[in-house]
This record gives C-alpha cells, structure tokens and sequence, in this order.
C-alpha cells in the first residue's frame, strides 16, 4: 500500500533521517487525520491525536520492520491512540455529566431537526459505538480488508464482520428514519 516514491523517503527516516520524517508527515497528515476524525468525531481532540500519532512514531519508526508496512504500522498507532482517547473520554464523564449530556444532546437534537433537511453521515456514524464506528470507518472510509482491520484492531475476524454488518445495519436504520421524519 506504500506508493513507490515514499519508499525510499520511509527507509531513511528508518535510519534516523529527520528531514525525511517531515516529508512523511506532510504526506501522511491528512490520511492520519482523517482516519482519526472518523473514530472520534472531534476536530480539536483528531488534531491532538495525530500529533501525538505521529510522535509516537517518530520514536519508534527505527523499530520498523518494513517500509512497505508504514502504513498500517501509522493506521494502528493512529487507530490505537483515538481508542485510548475514547476510553480515557468514557472513563472521565460522571453520571451528572451524562444526565446533562441527554438533555442537551435532546435540546440540540431537536433544532438540528428543525434547521437541517438530512442527518450527515458523520452524525450518523457519530451515534454508533466506538467499536463499530471504528470498525467502518476502516472498511468504508480507508478500504482496509477485514484482516487488516482485525490485525490493527487485535480483534479476531469474526468480530470485524460481526461489528461491519451490525454497523451498517444501525446506520441504515439510522439514515432511513431520518428520512421518514423529513418525509412527514
């Protein structure tokens, strides 16, 4: 999956080449940040993540066993970064904050209803659980074939699969109720 002319570029940040290490940012930054704007659905907390992505692998590309693996290599340290971040976000919300959270999500729930024709995608996809947004986001938005997805994941095959189909089924639905509410 690595582009032929970011080979060599990849190898000599392997061997310690900064200069080399920016060109890969600059070529990889917007995949990275799309990638983790789909798991977390929050630019400011997406830009943070793959900073810190990239960070991380900075100090540890020399480890890198392949150039030809970089991408999936950045796909998990990007993957497993936004997942930390969700659950440090879950673990810190308290049952006020939850309670508050409803009502205002109700509240902007109903204007959204009122001011916008269609639910996006991505309000679509930001209902679904972090493991099943995740889960599409690297089927459907990055083209990752279920293998690859369980091997960035750890997550064995069937889960993938399990989690795509149910994904896709609640988005589905989501979408299709959508549009019986703007067909009323």
């Amino acid at each position: 999956m690595v582009n032929p002319d970011i080979e060599p570029v990849i190898q000599s940040a392997m061997q310690g080449n900064r200069e080399a290490f920016t060109e890969i940012v600059h070529r990889y930054q917007s995949f990275a940040f799309r990638l983790a704007y789909g798991i977390l659905n929050d630019r400011m907390e997406a830009e943070d993540a793959v900073q810190e992505a990239f960070t991380k692998a900075f100090f540890s590309i020399k480890k890198l066993k392949s150039a030809y693996a970089f991408h999936s290599w950045l796909s998990r340290i990007v993957t497993n970064n936004c997942l930390d971040r969700l659950k440090k976000r879950r673990s810190t919300v308290q049952s006020e904050d939850i309670e508050n959270m409803a009502h205002s999500q109700s509240l902007v729930q109903e204007e959204q209803l009122q001011s916008m024709n269609r639910l996006s995608l991505q309000e679509a996809l930001a209902q679904l659980s972090p493991e099943k947004r995740v889960v599409i986001v690297l089927k459907e938005v990055h083209g990752f074939d279920y293998q690859e997805i369980a091997d960035l994941l750890s997550i064995p095959l069937g889960t993938v699969k399990s989690r795509l189909h149910t994904g896709r089924l609640q988005l589905r639905q989501f979408l299709l109720q959508q549009a019986d509410e703007e067909g009323k």
